[in-house]
């Protein structure tokens, strides 16, 4: 998987249709870092292909209010996404990241984990599970 650099972390794709966001330690997330996290995905991936989302907060890594109100808004949502896997270090950011996602208010799948590799497995699990389905209904 090749990894881009940003300001705070690093962006990548993992196997065509996972973005795999990996936010440095002890940063202050901003609404221009989304911003360019956002920029970087396009411009690694077609904008109509639908993505499974992991975004590991590095320890000590927390959204500023600006930022967590902005993701929270559900015009800014992708509706590419079709599932999240947030990955904390902390009990801080564990009551940050699900105060975002009730806010968020999105039928997308979304957990949070302290773990990347099982992240990453319940995120395969899913697309495996879609994939099933969509061979599935291409054969009704």
């Amino acid at each position: 998987m090749k990894m881009t650099q940003c300001q705070i972390g690093k962006i990548g794709l993992i196997d065509n249709d996972i973005i795999m966001v990996d936010i440095e330690s002890g940063m202050e997330i901003g609404i221009e870092h989304i911003y360019e996290f956002r920029n970087v995905a396009v411009d690694l991936v077609d904008e109509q292909r639908k993505l499974y989302s992991i975004v590991s907060y590095g320890a000590y890594s927390i959204p500023t209010k600006e930022a967590r109100e902005f993701c929270g808004r559900e015009e800014v949502n992708n509706n590419h996404i079709l599932a999240r896997a947030v990955v904390v270090h902390g009990l801080g950011q564990m009551i940050i990241a699900k105060h975002t996602i009730k806010q968020r208010k999105s039928s997308v799948p979304t957990r949070i984990f302290t773990d990347t590799k099982k992240a990453k497995k319940w995120v395969k699990e899913l697309r495996s599970k879609n994939n099933d389905y969509q061979l599935i209904s291409n054969y009704s």
